[in-house]
């Protein structure tokens, strides 16, 4: 897609597109469970709070983005940092930008020059959300009889130009605070002796 597709940090303001974002997952709620209007929004909103506290203790480290299109709201994502992968806990594009690539251009950033497994569960009658992982290399590695459990692994070794390291202080991975991804910080020793073992290939 020509758009610019992007990820920030969720701030306050961002609390009614998150509810509206929500709401839309669940649209025919009301009609499924034979619910009045009110009763289905009141159901709604106690689902919405449920969840996301049940996310912020799950996964205590996650990172909840907005994802933007052209810098307007376009969806969310949440990210957790598990020991062996970064989950995505969480993908929804809101109804206004699905099928215009935009799922697809938030997972191919993610796995550009990823040195970590990307995980994520999705339901198994969700075709739409399937067919988009499946595009992106995702594969399936367990399933029940609601979700289907899915990785995507990177390459088994980091080509010299893919391998920018940045001097820095300590040897870690430290999240980029506007995009949520993650980068690799190495002391300027190490730096160094990266730098001479790939220009000696």
């Amino acid at each position: 897609m020509n758009s610019e597709v992007r990820r920030r940090p969720v701030t306050p303001a961002d609390e009614t597109f998150l509810q509206r974002l929500f709401a839309e997952s669940r649209a025919g709620l009301g009609d499924a469970a034979a619910l009045t209007e009110r009763e289905a929004a009141f159901l709604i909103e106690w689902q919405y709070t449920a969840r996301r506290r049940d996310w912020i203790t799950r996964f205590p480290y996650g990172s909840d983005l907005i994802i933007t299109v052209d810098e307007e709201r376009a969806g969310r994502i949440w990210l957790a940092r598990e020991l062996n992968a970064i989950r995505i806990v969480d993908l929804v594009v809101a109804s206004a930008y699905r099928r215009r690539g935009v799922a697809t251009a938030v997972l191919r950033d993610l796995q550009t020059g990823s040195a970590r497994p990307l995980a994520l569960s999705v339901a198994c009658d969700n075709i739409a959300a399937l067919s988009v992982y499946d595009r992106c290399g995702f594969v399936e590695s367990s399933r029940d009889v609601m979700d289907i459990a899915m990785r995507w692994e990177p390459s088994p070794a980091v080509q010299p130009s893919q391998f920018h390291p940045t001097p820095g202080t300590p040897l870690c991975w430290t999240p980029l605070s506007r995009a949520g991804d993650w980068r690799l910080t190495v002391s300027a020793a190490s730096y160094r002796a990266a730098r001479h073992l790939l220009d000696s290939e």
